[in-house]
């Protein structure tokens, strides 16, 4: 969703409202540790086996436009992992939001500026996904929309996809709309796509929000699901995920989803927002629900309950990945325990099924609870079972955003240090004019994960990213015979 998109009070703040709220106060972290060296003593052999230590990653500006450019999403090639696409926001020209893409071929340290989807019948764009399959294909999906009277809310929102043979440098292979809007009766929103590599099964889930904006009557939201098993040629009939859908206007889904386990196991997840007594506008703690697939998103089961929120809004997003070797799905929200001063953190919860049992929310970030704000939260699960976690933080100024990662290798029971990914001291500085997104962006693969985000260091929005390395390095040297070690 970008500024000019349209949105209203359900929706999260703009983040320029919540940077000006954040007044908190100064806290250092403390810095990554030395990796820990494992050793293997054999008989006739030593193995040293260690992960790298982590540093500041030098910053790659994406984008390098100059206009604005927010809400990044990416993906790396499965078949070639220094390939990498990102899909963003993109306005090239001054209240023209678009859908725009860049793309590496050597890992993130150069990139190109792929181009702007442009769809006959719209004038803007948002929120694009982007994912492979396990061909190297690449596909991204996004919101084509027209803008209403009101600059501040638009119509006719639909759903597009478009898919690319080379690797997401170009998206010719075609460029699509699935879903299509009819002014603010109907109006498709949010959307999420997932490639299920165990199959190549492509889905897609959005918002669907009848009388959006409260046009023509009570609005009401529900989340909606479809997908290809042709390779995008073509798409199912949408179904409802949601099982319930609000008479009053006061229960809103948003937000969706999508990961996979094995071919058959797909789960949808996302959050409400109901009327309540917090303020802007008044809701009750937001909730997270998941509904489970065992047939290929052919259909889905009951809604459950994941997690209710103490004070969840306005930062709402969720993010969600799985590790099909274990059949764990994970979920990053940001939340607030403390009220006085507000605290926001980046939990974890983590299940086997969408029945659960969920844990209890793990907080990752590793700073005191001062009042300094984490939100934005991105996950995505390595192949080899590792789980990752970045986010915005102001641990380090109270007037400067950073970003921070974690990691896990253990399900979700513990977690690493938390390292600082941008190289500017004490950070970058908040627009508290313009929007600035709503989430951030975060692929991982087992020597790396690399992360995106919205920066504003030169004054203006641009796409950055940053690669953490999880190298393993391993040397097996041949001691004399007989030799001891302890």
């Amino acid at each position: 969703m970008n500024g000019n998109h349209a949105r209203n009070g359900w929706e999260s703040r703009k983040a320029s409202q919540l940077f000006e709220h954040i007044r908190l106060t100064s806290v250092l972290m403390e810095r990554r540790k030395c990796p820990s060296i494992f050793l293997l003593i054999f008989a006739t052999s030593l193995a040293f086996v260690y992960d790298i230590a982590f540093a500041a990653a030098p910053n790659v500006n994406i984008s390098s436009n100059g206009w604005f450019q927010n809400e990044p999403m990416m993906a790396i090639n499965p078949l070639d992992h220094d390939k990498l696409v990102v899909g963003f926001n993109d306005a090239r020209s001054a209240g023209n939001f678009g859908v725009g893409w860049a793309w590496s071929d050597n890992g993130g340290s150069n990139w190109n500026y792929g181009g702007k989807f442009s769809f006959a019948g719209y004038s803007l764009g948002a929120d694009p996904v982007v994912a492979f399959d396990n061909t190297g294909t690449a596909y991204m999906a996004g919101l084509a929309y027209n803008s209403d009277a009101a600059p501040s809310l638009g119509r006719d929102g639909s759903i597009f996809i478009a898919k690319s043979n080379d690797g997401g440098h170009t998206f010719n292979v075609f460029q699509k709309i699935i879903a299509t809007g009819n002014d603010t009766v109907t109006y498709y929103d949010k959307p999420w796509l997932y490639v299920n590599r165990a199959n190549n099964h492509i889905y897609v889930a959005w918002v669907k929000r009848s009388n959006a904006w409260g046009s023509g009557g009570t609005e009401s939201t529900v989340i909606e699901f479809t997908r290809s098993t042709d390779g995008g040629v073509n798409f199912s009939s949408p179904i409802q995920v949601t099982t319930f859908m609000s008479a009053t206007g006061t229960n809103r889904s948003h937000g969706p989803q999508i990961t996979a386990v094995s071919g058959s196991r797909v789960y949808v997840s996302w959050h409400t927002l109901e009327a309540g007594i917090l303020p802007n506008p008044p809701t009750t703690p937001w909730k997270i629900w998941i509904s489970e697939s065992t047939d290929s998103g052919a259909s889905f089961g009951s809604n459950n309950l994941v997690a209710t929120t103490v004070w969840g809004y306005p930062i709402k997003f969720i993010s969600m990945d799985a590790d099909p070797a274990s059949g764990r799905v994970y979920i990053a929200y940001a939340d607030s325990l403390v009220q006085s001063p507000r605290d926001y953190d980046v939990f974890v919860t983590t299940a086997t099924s969408a029945t659960g049992p969920w844990t209890t929310p793990a907080r990752v970030n590793d700073d005191p609870q001062n009042g300094r704000w984490q939100f934005f939260p991105a996950l995505d699960v390595a192949p080899n079972g590792r789980v990752d976690v970045m986010w915005y933080d102001y641990r380090d100024d109270p007037n400067a955003l950073s970003v921070y990662y974690t990691y896990s290798t253990s399900s979700g029971a513990t977690w690493s240090s938390n390292s600082r990914l941008t190289d500017i001291t004490p950070g970058f500085p908040p627009d508290n004019v313009n929007f600035a997104g709503d989430y951030s962006a975060l692929a991982s693969v087992d020597e790396k994960a690399y992360v995106a985000w919205m920066d504003n260091r030169l004054g203006y929005q641009e796409i950055y990213g940053a690669s953490v390395a999880h190298t393993p390095v391993t040397s097996t040297p041949s001691p004399p015979q007989g030799l001891q070690i302890n």
